[in-house]
């Protein structure tokens, strides 16, 4: 089997790939660069961290997510800021993972950890997938998802030099509704963002 991973340089995404490659399944990483000048370096640690814990070798690729921020940044109400970030990574994912012969894109979601990560939320997410999406760690809780991570080796990393998103609104929405998502949308030209997103995709040299 193969997927594309969504990965943030986070606990919990790291954990649900690394899940996935000790099942086999031939993962490419995909990270969005929320800034022109992200430092992949924590990133590529984490990426090798999953490879020597699974013992399956990863493809890290980027894509310029910062620009699909800045379009979103302008739309009101903000609370639906997230569902609009997270819903634009995953048409991204999905479409890198059917260039790449993936069968589904994996998430790091844990229902009802974050706004994003409600049942309704989740769906709402879902919903602009052009694959199915499998979250590993869907029923664990962050005790759990940490255990893990201390004991493939990411947790250290993933706790170093954490810096909060400067795109999260002070309040975000807990229960999205899709057809006000849709709406939004409208008011920016979606398939010109998901063009320019693939059109800035980088393969990373993972070197030993």
């Amino acid at each position: 089997m193969k997927a594309c991973a969504l990965m943030s340089d986070g606990i919990d995404s790291p954990v649900a790939t690394y899940l996935m490659a000790k099942k086999g399944v031939e993962i490419t990483v995909i990270h969005a660069n929320n800034s022109p000048g992200d430092d992949l370096d924590k990133v590529v640690r984490l990426v090798r961290a999953i490879a020597k814990a699974s013992g399956e070798r990863m493809v890290l690729v980027t894509f310029d997510h910062y620009p699909n921020q800045e379009a979103f940044r302008a739309i009101k109400p903000k609370w639906f800021h997230c569902l609009l970030c997270k819903r634009m990574m995953v048409r991204v994912a999905s479409e890198l993972a059917i260039r790449r012969g993936g069968e589904f894109v994996i998430m790091g979601d844990s229902l009802g950890q974050v706004a994003s990560q409600t049942l309704p939320n989740l769906r709402i997410v879902e919903e602009a997938s052009s694959l199915p999406i499998i979250r590993p760690l869907i029923g664990l809780d962050k005790l759990e998802i940490e255990r893990i991570g201390i004991s493939m080796g990411s947790f250290e990393i993933s706790i170093r030099d954490q810096a909060k998103c400067q795109y999260v609104p002070e309040k975000a929405s807990v229960k999205g509704h899709l057809n006000k998502l849709h709406q939004l949308e409208s008011l920016v030209d979606i398939g010109s963002l998901v063009t320019k997103s693939l059109d800035s995709v980088k393969e990373i040299l993972l070197q030993s």
